[in-house]
């Protein structure tokens, strides 16, 4: 990985609050398995191993927090913090129950993802895909109501109407990048539902608009993080992700190449200004995060903007050999 964030350390309680979490999450994942049609087990087994994997490495790290991906490390950490102080009483198990709903929805999409970019195989996968999609409307059933599940259900649909939309700007000569960056934010607003959720538990639905807002930002962010590491793969698939359209926008050398049908070499200078585009978006959520009053999210938030210096230099050495676009 490229990019790796200093975080602030995580109180005790906090800790034993995400291991708990995780193995749940974990056992969850293998309920789900078991109860698959035989034709669809195998393929999921081998399918999921790696968020086993993971799963068993957040859940052993000294702060899990601190391995965490944005969508599970913001609703988790807006989970203690108003652990406390909530307006009503909190069981651990609303905790899980959304925790599980987010792992489930953000499974489901990501088959689906994998199955359209060929990276993964096999019809009863997407049948799985529908199963994970259910598993999270049932979950979330357990502490919303009807209204809160449409929303949820708005959601998914706009990061499944994102997916095609996104591979279809990755296959494009010249993708803009402000399309981009649009498509991959509305592509993560499944990512808003363990927020939501818990806005709800807490009895504080009014937290949510800048949780939301703060999602959106982090999304870009960490989209952007991809595209850089995954650049050259990209490439070779065929796809020009926001990067090249990073590179399209501010080198002109670059554009006029690639406008007069001649192979060009994607400028070095362009990790810099990749990381200048995800500090801001990491320094936006962190000024989102501003009205929550949660002090520790926001200098967590601009830790990850303050660490961007060092990953500029490892994002440098994917350039020095000099990538190359075909027109």
């Amino acid at each position: 990985m490229l990019f790796q964030f200093p975080r602030p350390p995580s109180a005790p309680a906090t800790v034993r609050l995400l291991r708990g979490a995780l193995k749940h999450i974990a056992r969850k994942l293998d309920a789900l398995h078991a109860s698959l049609p035989r034709g669809s087990r195998a393929a999921f087994a081998r399918y999921s191993r790696r968020y086993r994997r993971l799963l068993a490495q957040w859940s052993a790290a000294p702060d899990p927090a601190a391995a965490l991906p944005f969508w599970l490390a913001l609703p988790s950490l807006y989970h203690a913090h108003h652990l406390r102080e909530s307006r009503a009483p909190i069981a651990i198990t609303a905790f899980h129950c959304v925790l599980w709903a987010q792992f489930s929805l953000f499974l489901s999409v990501r088959l689906l993802d994998d199955l359209a970019d060929d990276e993964a195989s096999g019809a009863m996968l997407a049948l799985v895909a529908g199963d994970a999609i259910l598993e999270a409307e049932n979950n979330a059933s357990e502490i919303a109501d009807a209204d809160a599940l449409l929303q949820i259900r708005g959601f998914l649909r706009s990061t499944l109407r994102a997916i095609p939309e996104a591979v279809r700007l990755q296959r494009s000569p010249r993708p803009g990048l402000d399309a981009l960056l649009d498509v991959y934010r509305r592509g993560d607003a499944l990512f808003k539902t363990a927020p939501f959720l818990l806005s709800h538990v807490h009895q504080r639905p009014e937290d949510f608009p800048a949780l939301s807002v703060c999602c959106d930002h982090l999304a870009e962010a960490s989209q952007m993080q991809d595209d850089l590491e995954d650049l050259a793969a990209d490439l070779r698939a065929g796809r020009r992700n926001a990067m090249v359209a990073l590179a399209l926008r501010s080198d002109a050398d670059f554009r006029r190449a690639l406008s007069a049908g001649v192979p060009a070499t994607l400028p070095r200078a362009l990790a810099g200004r990749a990381i200048e585009r995800i500090r801001g978006a990491y320094v936006n959520a962190a000024l989102a995060a501003i009205p929550l009053g949660m002090p520790d999210l926001v200098l967590l938030l601009h830790g990850y903007a303050a660490a961007l210096d060092s990953a500029a230099r490892s994002a440098r050495r994917v350039l020095r050999v000099g990538v190359r676009v075909v027109p």
